[in-house]
């Protein structure tokens, strides 16, 4: 609850409290108050940030924004996204990426010379420079 002190500051509080009725009169109420304005404000700040990236990176049409939890699932996919490959996030968020726009072979072929550069397994195959491939099977501009 956003109260105002009598000194006019604006502050968070929670509220807790009871009322003891005789008669269907209420003869005494009791609580407490309990300070969460920093919390509170700091809850408000993270929220307005996550909207304002939100809007942004919606906005951004001509640009194909992807983003993958660690274990390749899909948890972002811009309208820019949506455009350039043909996909509607609906479509792809909670996909693992690499199965979905990326051709196969392509994504082995390159781990395979990652793997042979570095002389390291790829097991993620994670930023890989491969071909974006199109809901409609035609390869896109971009690449990852």
């Amino acid at each position: 609850m956003l109260i105002i002190t009598w000194q006019g500051e604006e502050r968070w509080v929670r509220t807790q409290g009871h009322a003891d009725f005789e008669n269907g009169v209420c003869k005494r109420l009791y609580g407490a108050f309990q300070d969460i304005n920093d919390k509170k404000k700091a809850e408000l700040e993270i929220s307005s940030s996550r909207k304002l990236l939100q809007e942004v990176l919606q906005a951004a049409s001509e640009v194909s924004i992807i983003a993958t939890d660690t274990a390749g699932n899909v948890t972002l996919f811009n309208h820019g996204a949506e455009r350039l490959l043909g996909y509607s996030s609906e479509e792809m968020i909670g996909k693992v990426m690499a199965g979905v726009i990326h051709d196969r072979e392509e994504v082995q072929a390159r781990a395979r010379e990652l793997t042979e550069e570095s002389g390291k397994r790829c097991p993620k195959c994670g930023h890989l420079s491969i071909k974006q491939r199109r809901k409609d099977r035609s390869n896109g501009s971009g690449y990852m």
